[in-house]
């Protein structure tokens, strides 16, 4: 190890109460972090006094983080301290842990059969909301006809969302919601509704070998509940769990880390109940408030000094939170060091469009020459368009940081969901995504027919489509085009000597994706009714548009208006 973090280097680089945090790795900690605390910085140091000092190998530390982007952050932070590149293989969020576990438990025989034999397979596919949504329309089509409310899609991908975030408690017992228990609950048409067609979207979603974002740590729970001696494994491997933002865990992620947590309850949690914002997505701040008694005794360290805002700024947000109701363990007096500052200025308005109006007028006011040196900040992507309108109207230039991310752009969405299919062929939500994209004038009809063989139970959405381009209808040439190119990757896939990189730039090339995207990237919106996105007015400074005569919606360029072409 090339640097050593001991109590000579915590006592010199961290506050004495963030080194009381570092310094204690036995048992169970709760630290209590206000807003610009250290927090990260305290656990930084803790992980990496863990590594070098104690000699923990990484891989046997468990560190749960709210973003991707914290995780990597934080593995920066510790290398650099370190001066060593360490892999810290379970260090990421609550997904991305169970992601991992799953892949690597479902290759193992004894977990398949303690599963009921026929489960998932490990190289699952992962559905985002739109892969969701598409199910969701299929199902209710098939109830309700083409005339359905689309907000009913709405209301059963919430429903669906809380049974699987949801825990019920049965003498002491964690229950998981599973379509059976929740059939077995309902108590009212509407519940037995939702529980049964709660029941036909997982089906399909087995049937597809797929999970959504919220099966990954249910099913991850699901399957250590049912093989306990392997939770026990798990729990032994794990020497140390420390899990950040402690007061944005939900129900499952609680029963998670109980089921990862040894005997020995090596945890530290980090966190702020007066920051829990995340209660309307299943964050349950009874988890952080009553984690000194579930886990007692628990050591209790407090960072209370705020280093990022001035003393006015804490002391105006120490005054809200003051009236919160809290355990008097967890009582904290949040305070600043630093100067006072510009006193804080609350305004009224009547609506977005005056909030808005004031905002550029403020602005103006304050000259051109600060233009380049303000920065408006606000919740939520639908505000940003009023604000800009304001900006605009009062000829104040804007940039508007942020858009749609890089996983979430089209182009890179549809390479994947090539690359989805190769891995997992029973992933029909990646067939319908390609079939046409580039058009290769397969019409809807031929794909409803490869549906209509699926409902009927006849195989696979992969197989029917094999079996259709082998046939002797109109449209089994064309078929057989997608089929022959999807199995000509395949082969190099089974001959594995195709690095992934090569083999996704085979993939554009085969198809001819450089073409399509600069001839308009228009697939002529031949399957509207599979890619049902979100109709987003606005994400992320990038307009969300919907085509006025198809039933779906894509995202333009910066600035392009509704009714241009649409481009999905």
């Amino acid at each position: 190890m090339a640097n050593v973090v001991d109590d000579v280097v915590l006592n010199r680089e961290l506050n004495p109460e963030q080194a009381a945090a570092a310094k204690k790795i036995d048992g169970p900690m709760l630290i209590l972090a206000g807003a610009g605390s250290g927090k990260t910085r305290a656990i930084t140091y803790k992980i990496a006094h863990l590594v070098s000092f104690h000699q923990v190998e990484a891989d046997r530390i468990l560190a749960v983080t709210f973003t991707n982007k914290a995780a990597r952050e934080m593995k920066e932070r510790i290398q650099k301290l370190l001066q060593v590149r360490l892999a810290f293989n379970w260090m990421g969020t609550f997904h991305s842990v169970c992601l991992k576990l799953l892949r690597l438990c479902l290759t193992k025989d004894f977990v398949i059969h303690a599963m009921g034999g026929s489960w998932y397979d490990n190289n699952f596919s992962i559905y985002d909301d739109d892969d969701q949504k598409r199910i969701l329309k299929e199902i209710l089509k098939e109830e309700l006809g083409e005339n359905y409310d689309a907000s009913e899609v709405k209301k059963l991908h919430g429903a669906i969302s809380r049974y699987k975030n949801t825990i019920l408690y049965t003498n002491g017992e964690a229950v998981l919601q599973t379509p059976e228990i929740a059939m077995m609950r309902a108590e009212f048409a509407d519940q037995e509704r939702m529980a049964r067609l709660y029941g036909e979207y997982q089906k399909r979603l087995k049937e597809s070998n797929a999970m959504d974002f919220d099966d990954l740590l249910f099913n991850t729970v699901l399957m250590l509940q049912k093989v306990p001696h392997l939770a026990d494994q798990l729990a032994e491997r794990y020497k140390y769990v420390v899990v950040d933002e402690y007061q944005d865990t939900n129900d499952v992620q609680y029963e998670l880390l109980k089921l990862l947590i040894n005997e020995r309850k090596n945890v530290t949690v980090v966190g702020d109940d007066d920051q829990s914002i995340y209660g309307w997505r299943g964050a349950n701040i009874k988890i952080i408030r009553n984690f000194h008694r579930d886990f007692a005794p628990v050591t209790i360290v407090k960072l209370e000094r705020n280093y990022r805002s001035t003393s006015n700024i804490v002391k105006g947000a120490g005054s809200v939170i003051a009236h919160n109701v809290r355990p008097l363990e967890m009582q904290k007096v949040v305070y600043s060091k630093e100067e006072a500052g510009d006193p804080i200025r609350v305004r009224h308005t009547m609506d977005d469009r005056s909030e808005a109006q004031q905002i550029a007028d403020l602005i103006a006011v304050a000259g051109e020459a600060n233009y380049s040196k303000t920065a408006v900040f606000y919740r939520t992507n639908a505000q940003s368009r009023v604000i800009e309108k304001a900006l605009n109207d009062n000829r104040i230039p804007s940039v508007i940081f942020g858009g749609t991310r890089f996983w979430d752009r089209k182009e890179v969405r549809d390479i994947l969901s090539y690359l989805r299919l190769l891995s997992n062929e029973k992933d029909d939500a990646a067939h319908l995504r390609v079939i046409n994209t580039p058009p290769r004038a397969i019409g809807k009809t031929s794909v409803e027919n490869v549906l209509a063989r699926v409902r009927n139970g006849e195989g696979t959405f992969w197989q029917m489509l094999v079996a259709e381009a082998s046939g002797v209808s109109r449209s089994a040439p064309k078929l057989k085009g997608f089929v022959d190119l999807v199995q000509s990757w395949k082969e190099l896939v089974a001959a594995g000597e195709t690095p992934l990189p090569l083999l996704a730039e085979r993939i554009v090339n085969d198809v001819a994706y450089k073409e399509f995207l600069r001839t308009g990237g228009n697939s002529g919106c031949l399957f509207a009714g599979y890619f049902p996105l979100d109709r987003r007015r606005q994400e992320g400074g990038r307009f969300q548009g919907s085509c006025n005569s198809h039933d779906h919606s894509h995202g333009e360029g910066p600035g392009v208006q509704y009714g241009a072409h649409c481009r999905l």
